[in-house]
């Protein structure tokens, strides 16, 4: 079973062909959308490549890693490291981008580039009419997870669970995952089909400074968070609506409102308060008012990552990766989300035609 799936298939209209050094790339997928190769600031790209010139220098990627498998020719690559290595057609290399590599031979080749923070594998699978399944990699459980499939020679097609793709020649899908159940992939058709697969967590991607002295602005913005973090503030608030909370931020706010500490925490202090001022009843307003206007900021500003206005961006100034996760979340419901999930786990899903997914998926 797959859940909370989405499945986009790309075509040579969808490629993006671009001149380098030593011949012609061409960019199959690059993820987040809107981010681009020349600016380093993309976590992983698909893309095929001719080889052209007799020697070529590999460009620099520091950050990234790269995996490759040669498609025709014959190609030969010599590291900075003295180390040589002979590509055999079909067969699969990978390196660190930061590698001096300089490469001997003309041929095409199929790319996978990704952050070297995820965990990625590139894999090449002979594909027959009677099908066959093969093992997912064991990385790809528990996290964001895509599972790409680009159709080399003939046409496959593939099965996860009860969902199916077929696959032209020259075709690449993407497919993207959540909590994915499934073990193995099944290929079927003729032919040779890649896969290439990519995991990772999205907060590796948003650097989590050491906490800073507080300043008075932390506590400007820790009284904000604090009366704008109950559900609906953003239709009420206009500067909440506009600005963006990045993962470290959304994580520092549930550890505050945890198990609702702060507010059971005021009703221990409104009973102390009215039983012993239980006649003027003035103890309940002034414990009211210490909670409000001190121990329910500090709460937050105890957990909050700082400077807290370094995470809290206004969506008019998102980068890709970014804008691709505030789009996400505004197309989750966390309460459907969170009785789906229920739903998920006490197995109620078999034979239900959704499959558990999201709620995001029914639109």
């Amino acid at each position: 079973m797959v859940s909370n799936n989405s499945v986009k298939i790309y075509t040579e209209k969808d490629f993006v062909k671009k001149q380098w050094s030593g011949g012609v790339t061409e960019e199959l997928f690059i993820y987040p959308p809107g981010s681009s190769y020349e600016k380093r600031d993309f976590i992983f790209r698909l893309s095929k490549a001719s080889v052209e010139a007799e020697k070529t220098k590999f460009t620099e990627l520091t950050g990234f890693t790269r995996h490759l498998v040669l498609l025709e020719g014959d190609v030969t690559l010599v590291s900075d490291s003295r180390k040589s290595k002979k590509l055999d057609r079909l067969s699969t290399f990978s390196f660190k981008g930061s590698e001096d590599i300089e490469s001997f031979g003309t041929g095409k080749d199929y790319n996978l580039m990704v952050k070297e923070d995820a965990e990625s594998a590139l894999e090449v699978y002979e594909v027959t009419e009677e099908g066959r399944a093969f093992k997912l990699p064991s990385f790809i459980h528990g996290k964001e997870a895509y599972l790409c499939f680009y159709c080399l020679k003939g046409y496959s097609v593939i099965g996860l669970g009860d969902h199916k793709e077929y696959l032209k020649e020259s075709q690449q899908v993407v497919i993207k995952e959540q909590d994915i159940e499934e073990r193995e992939v099944l290929l079927m058709g003729e032919g040779v089909t890649i896969g290439a697969y990519v995991a990772f967590d999205k907060t590796e991607y948003f650097e989590e400074k050491k906490k800073s002295p507080i300043t008075f602005q932390d506590i400007k913005d820790a009284y904000f968070i604090a009366y704008t973090s109950f559900r609906g503030a953003k239709f009420i608030n206009k500067k909440r609506r506009n600005l963006w909370y990045d993962p470290h931020l959304v994580k520092g706010i549930r550890k505050a409102e945890k198990f609702y500490i702060t507010f059971i925490l005021y009703f221990i202090g409104l009973f102390f308060a009215l039983y012993i001022d239980v006649h003027k009843g003035t103890g309940a307003i002034l414990w009211t008012l210490l909670y409000l206007l001190i121990i329910l900021p500090l709460s937050y500003l105890i957990f909050i990552p700082r400077p807290v206005k370094d995470h809290m961006i206004p969506v008019s100034q998102l980068t890709a990766l970014q804008k691709k996760l505030y789009d996400e979340e505004k197309e989750k419901n966390p309460q459907t989300e969170k009785i789906l999930k229920k739903y998920r786990i006490t197995g109620r899903n078999e034979g239900d035609e959704h499959k558990g997914r999201s709620y995001g998926s029914f639109k």
